[in-house]
C-alpha cells in the first residue's frame, strides 16, 4: 500500500511538472500571431478600396466594381455598367480617382463605339476594365464615376473633366479629313501608289489652327485610325474594296 501510494505520488509530481511547460507553450502559441497571419494582414492592407460615386441622373450607372490587387502597384478594376437611358449610347468615359495619402491621381477611359452592332443599348449591362495604370506605390483607395456620355442623337451628359467631347470632335474631324485625302489620291495616283505612300509618308492633311490640345490629340488619333483601317484591309489591291473601306462611317456619329 505504501509502495502504491509512493508510485501515485511520484506520478502526480511527474504530471504536474510536465503540465506547467505544456500550458506555457500553448498559451505562448495562441498569443503570438503566426507568420501566415501576418502575411494575410499585410495582403489585406494592400488591397485597393473602391467606392462608386452616386449619380442618380446619369444615363450610364456603375453598378459593381471588383478589384484584383495581385500586383498592388498595377491594380485591375472590373466595372459593370448599365445603360439607364432610353437611347443607344455611342461613347462614354469612366473616371477613376486614386488616393495616395494627401495626393490624388485621375485616370479616364474614353470608349468610342464605332459600329451600330456594338452600340450600348438601353438596359444593357456591360463590363469594362481599368488596368492600364502602373503606380510607383500601391494606391490606398479609388473612386469611380461616369465622366461623360454621348447618346446616339448627339446629345451629351456629364461633367466631362477629361474633355472627351473635344477629343471626339477632333477624332472625327481627323478621320474624315484623312479618308477624303486618301480617296483623292486614289483617283489621281491609283490605289497601289497610294498604299505604298501610306506606308512610307506622313499624312498631308492640314491640321486646324487655334484648336485645343484635346481636339488636336483627337485629330491625330483620327488620322491614325483611318490609315490603320486601310492597312489592315483585306484585298488591298482591289480598288473597290479600299474605296468602300474609306467611305464607311468613321463611327456612330455618321449613322443616319
Amino acid at each position: 500500500m505504501n509502495r502504491l501510494f509512493l508510485l501515485m505520488r511520484n506520478y502526480k509530481l511527474y504530471f504536474s511538472l510536465m503540465a506547467v511547460p505544456l500550458l506555457f507553450m500553448i498559451s505562448f502559441q495562441v498569443s503570438t500571431p503566426s507568420q501566415g497571419s501576418k502575411e494575410l494582414e499585410t495582403e489585406k492592407s494592400k488591397r485597393l478600396k473602391v467606392s462608386i460615386q452616386s449619380q442618380p441622373n446619369a444615363p450610364i450607372v456603375i453598378t459593381t466594381a471588383a478589384v484584383d490587387s495581385t500586383d498592388p502597384n498595377t491594380p485591375s478594376i472590373k466595372i459593370s455598367l448599365v445603360n439607364n437611358s432610353n437611347l443607344l449610347v455611342r461613347a462614354f468615359t469612366i473616371r477613376c480617382d486614386t488616393q495616395f495619402g494627401e495626393s490624388k491621381l485621375t485616370n479616364c477611359s474614353l470608349n468610342n463605339i464605332r459600329s451600330f452592332q456594338n452600340a450600348f443599348r438601353p438596359q444593357e449591362t456591360r463590363t469594362v476594365t481599368i488596368d492600364d495604370a502602373n503606380y510607383s506605390q500601391p494606391p490606398q483607395s479609388a473612386s469611380l464615376s461616369v465622366d461623360f456620355v454621348e447618346l446616339l442623337d448627339g446629345s451629351r451628359w456629364g461633367e466631362d473633366t477629361y474633355k472627351s467631347g473635344e477629343r471626339l470632335d477632333g477624332w472625327r474631324a481627323g478621320a474624315h479629313a484623312e479618308a477624303e485625302s486618301l480617296l483623292g489620291k486614289i483617283k489621281t495616283e491609283g490605289v497601289n501608289i497610294t498604299l505604298q505612300n501610306l506606308q512610307s509618308k506622313s499624312p498631308d492633311v492640314a491640321f486646324p489652327s487655334n484648336a485645343s490640345s484635346e481636339y488636336m490629340d483627337g485629330f491625330r488619333m483620327g488620322i491614325d485610325a483611318i490609315r490603320a483601317r486601310v492597312v489592315h484591309t483585306k484585298n488591298k489591291t482591289n480598288l473597290n474594296v479600299v474605296v468602300n473601306e474609306l467611305q464607311r462611317p468613321v463611327d456612330l456619329s455618321d449613322w443616319r
